[in-house]
Order: structure tokens, then C-alpha cells, then sequence
């Protein structure tokens, strides 16, 4: 199933709870994550061949003694693309959907990314390499 067919099988009240159990610095901001979720539910998924990946792989990682559930790669892409993603459960993860939902919706609320964004970036990325 790609993303955009998960954040359409689920509604942000089952995607919630997963939100703030797992990032609870931001139990406070779950009325940002709905937005977020409402505008990638509105918008038209769109392939991009230059982007990170078409897929997003759901794992668990590990930093130190923490495992968490990851999905790699879904930053850095715009949201449209995103949305094209297949999402990939490796068979040891054991999630509900709506888990794994909170946790691709925080990945792509992490740096925001729409074509506007990443052209800033890539020009500040582009700047920055040239000054160094």
C-alpha cells in the first residue's frame, strides 16, 4: 500500500494516541499533526524520479538501549512524492497501522518539504557549499 492509501484507511483519532506515546514532547501539538494529516490526505500524490526513494521501509532501530519504529526514507522528499511511496513492513515489526501512520506523518512533518522549501534549501545547501 503506498502512504497515501494508509492515511486514507485511518482516521487522525487512531493515528493520535500512537503520536503522543512515541513523540511525547509532542502530545501538545497533535491539532499541528491533524493539520498536517488533513492537507496530505487533500493533496494529489505525484511520482518524482529524482527523489530519495519510492519506497519507505518500516523497521525498528536502535539508538543505545532504544528501539524505535523508523521509516526510511520518507524525509527530504516533497509531500506529494511521499504519498507515491510504497510502504514496506519488514516482517518483524509488530505495529498496528495507525502506528505506523504516526510515525510516517512525523517524518514528513519533520522538515516540511514542499517544492517552494526544497528549492530554498537546495539554493542554501548550494550556497553554503560554496562558501566552505
Amino acid at each position: 500500500m503506498t502512504f497515501k492509501e494508509l492515511l486514507d484507511s485511518l482516521t487522525f483519532g487512531e493515528i493520535a494516541p500512537y503520536i503522543a506515546k512515541m513523540y511525547p514532547e509532542h502530545a501538545t501539538q497533535l491539532e499541528y499533526y491533524k493539520q498536517h494529516f488533513n492537507l496530505l490526505r487533500s493533496l494529489t500524490p505525484k511520482r518524482e524520479e529524482n527523489a530519495n526513494s519510492q519506497i519507505c521501509t518500516i523497521s525498528y532501530s536502535r539508538e543505545g538501549k532504544h528501539k524505535y519504529l523508523d521509516a526510511f526514507p520518507m524525509e527530504g522528499d516533497t509531500w506529494e512524492h511521499s504519498l507515491t511511496k510504497e510502504v514496506i513492513i519488514e516482517k518483524d515489526v509488530q505495529a498496528p497501522l495507525a502506528q505506523i501512520a504516526a510515525c510516517c506523518l512525523w517524518h514528513t512533518s519533520y522538515y516540511g518539504f514542499d517544492k517552494a522549501d526544497l528549492e530554498r534549501k537546495k539554493n542554501s545547501h548550494k550556497a553554503f557549499i560554496s562558501a566552505n
